[in-house]
């Protein structure tokens, strides 16, 4: 999926948290494949390393963190992940 796609998905009107944040996971690839095992079992137990893209022209007052080691996305504090599953 190209960047712009990416966003085009992220622009459009969202019905639930969930829907946005796996939209918004399509914008920050995930790291499995280049993070150690370490990395991935820490993850595993919930210890992820957040990271922050300026998304403020397209979720305006909303809080998004990737981590960068795996495929969650943190919005508002709740975190989702793996089919956008609310953790």
């Amino acid at each position: 999926m190209s960047y712009m796609s990416s966003l085009r998905l992220v622009m459009r009107p969202h019905t639930s948290d969930a829907e946005l944040a796996q939209s918004l996971a399509n914008l920050w690839p995930h790291r499995w494949h280049e993070s150690n095992c370490l990395l991935n079992i820490l993850c595993s137990v919930g210890l992820h390393r957040w990271m922050q893209l300026d998304l403020s022209a397209f979720v305006p007052d909303r809080e998004v963190r990737f981590c960068f080691w795996c495929e969650k996305v943190k919005l508002d504090g709740e975190i989702y992940g793996d089919r956008s599953v609310a953790e």
